[in-house]
């Protein structure tokens, strides 16, 4: 069996990640404002251009809008028209990783090649992310890539099991024949379980 004297190390922890990120996008365009500026527009009675809904009627005001003229001469674009139809988008993506593990590791016995090692362990993971556009971009009505809030997460528990097996060492035709056995369950509370194993070994004839 294994006692104290074989193993090498014993290892439980814990492990949390978080990321958070805001992202700003200038020089986009509220399509709805846009539609307003570019519509029909007249004086009013102080002789200031105004956005109406009908044309020649000033009872149709449409308020804050500011007239926009894209085939207007060089400079007749002003802050004030970009103010109104253009807008800052503010997005914010998150996400958050927390993570409960266990490990042993050591060795079992010796064999002709050096000592059979082992390595298992436990693991515990629990993932989620979101992302939260700009309410604006959200309504599909920008200039802008659409896309809606979104978030999901997913927790998966595993377990596994790596084996060294030294079978020779320093003999003619080996001067190192070393297999390496593992293996991890794996289960996700989205989709199931899975196995996946890996087998592997290392020969050297000679000593070069």
């Amino acid at each position: 069996g294994i006692d104290d004297q074989h193993i090498k190390e014993l290892l439980a922890g814990m492990v949390y990640g978080r990321n958070d990120q805001n992202d700003t996008t200038e020089g986009l365009f509220n399509i709805l404002a846009l539609t307003n500026a570019l519509g029909p527009s007249m004086l009013d009675v102080n002789g200031n251009p105004v956005c109406v809904r009908t044309p020649g009627d000033l009872a149709t005001t449409i308020a804050g809008c500011v007239p926009l003229n894209l085939l207007g001469a060089v400079g007749s674009i002003t802050p004030e028209m970009m103010n109104y139809s253009s807008f800052v988008a503010h997005d914010e993506l998150g996400y958050r990783m927390k993570q409960y593990f266990a490990n042993i590791s050591g060795d079992i016995a010796e064999l002709p090649g050096g000592m059979l090692a082992f390595a298992a362990g436990v693991e515990s993971r629990k993932e989620n992310g979101f992302v939260q556009p700009d309410a604006l971009i959200a309504s599909g009505n920008t200039t802008g890539n659409a896309q809606t809030p979104t978030s999901g997460g997913f927790s998966v528990d595993e377990v596994y099991l790596e084996l060294v097996i030294p079978l020779l060492r320093d003999v003619a035709g080996a001067q190192e024949l070393e297999f390496n056995l593992a293996s991890r369950y794996s289960d996700y509370d989205t989709f199931g379980d899975t196995v996946n194993s890996k087998f592997g070994f290392k020969w050297r004839p000679i000593d070069d």
